[in-house]
């Protein structure tokens, strides 16, 4: 006899609220928009999804890489990430942004995120980290394996950017999301080769704690709207 495991099974009970492209979310993931909630990586890939299909239509100059495949770099070796990260075409990207956990077991887990950038202009990788230094080990593993996988002509230089400290425990995805979409839209206002793409961490304007909820609202705003339009008829 086939069991299902409860977790999916209760799941799999609950109705999607929506489907966009790869993403597909439940009620349950939505619900993590409230305030107090920690994102999980199902929120996180729809917004990269989102502003992937919105803001950087019509570019491949960028690539905002999902939580799922930021632990196969970690684990795996340079070759086969060569195969398994063909599609995404790293060593052509002019900015590609990486979403990181710091869960360091090959299991689901984990209780913070932050952003790692590397910015081709300047051969700089630039991490985000709204406790600090919470994933400095794991960011630092990352970036060992990087310059493989997106070409690098020398070394890139590692600047942990001073941020803003997150009020709570719970935020930190809120963060990620919040620095990707800044450091998205301000790549795509300058020239690639602009010397303010060298200063990433004094490009963008950094959130206070009223703007980390804003995103909170907008982004689950966005996802009933979205959720809206895709039940019209």
């Amino acid at each position: 006899m086939c069991h299902t495991c409860p977790s999916l099974a209760k799941r799999m009970a609950e109705r999607i609220v929506l489907s966009y492209h790869d993403s597909c979310l439940f009620p349950g993931d939505v619900n993590l928009l409230k305030k107090g909630q920690w994102l999980n990586d199902k929120i996180i890939a729809f917004w990269l999804e989102y502003l992937e299909h919105t803001v950087l239509k019509g570019t491949r100059d960028v690539a905002l890489v999902t939580p799922d495949v930021v632990p196969l770099i970690r684990v795996s070796s340079v070759e086969d990430l060569g195969v398994i990260l063909a599609d995404l075409d790293l060593s052509s990207r002019s900015l590609v942004t990486f979403v990181v956990n710091d869960n360091c077991e090959n299991v689901a887990g984990g209780s913070h995120w932050s952003l790692l950038c590397y910015v081709r202009a300047s051969n700089c990788f630039f991490h985000f980290d709204s406790m600090h230094h919470q994933n400095a080990s794991i960011s630092q593993q990352l970036r060992q394996k990087l310059p493989a996988l997106l070409k690098c002509a020398d070394r890139p230089e590692a600047i942990n950017v001073k941020s803003p400290a997150q009020a709570n425990c719970s935020d930190c995805g809120v963060y990620v999301l919040y620095y990707t979409e800044c450091i998205v839209r301000q790549h795509l206002k300058l020239p690639s080769a602009s010397p303010d793409q060298c200063v990433l961490d004094k490009a963008i304007d950094f959130p206070n704690p009223a703007a980390i909820d804003a995103k909170r609202k907008e982004i689950s705003c966005c996802i009933q709207d979205l959720a809206r339009s895709s039940s019209t008829p």
